[in-house]
């Protein structure tokens, strides 16, 4: 389980740090307009801070953040599958690898909320 906190938080600084600084790397934002830049810049702010969130949790791990983390990220991860997967539904396929991870680590925090012990803090 800490390594599951571990990946979350390199993913998400990994993500936050390309999507505020080098949003035009991303498949389908080539020729993004500035708006859209700024959209994503501040996807990445927001990534940035989940990507903090679940270091600290990492590095704090033996006092028990896992339950705030858990929820945090089945949200987080939930609702960015969500907001992908309505982008795959309008036609933008490039979004369709995003639906699909955020999907499948929002589903694993959810099942690890569910099932872990109703005593973790």
């Amino acid at each position: 389980m800490k390594w599951f906190v571990l990946f979350n938080a390199v993913l998400e600084i990994v993500a936050g740090l390309v999507f505020m600084f080098f949003p035009t790397l991303i498949p389908g934002l080539e020729s993004a307009d500035i708006q859209t830049q700024v959209l994503c810049r501040m996807y990445g702010a927001a990534a940035l801070a989940l990507g903090f969130y679940a270091l600290l949790a990492f590095k704090h791990y033996a006092e028990g953040p896992l339950r705030g983390f858990l929820k945090t990220f089945t949200v987080f991860h939930l609702g960015v599958a969500l907001a992908c997967s309505k982008g795959v539904m309008e036609g933008a396929d490039s979004n369709l690898g995003a639906a699909g991870l955020h999907g499948v680590l929002g589903i694993v925090c959810l099942v690890l909320l569910l099932t872990r012990n109703k005593k973790m803090a």
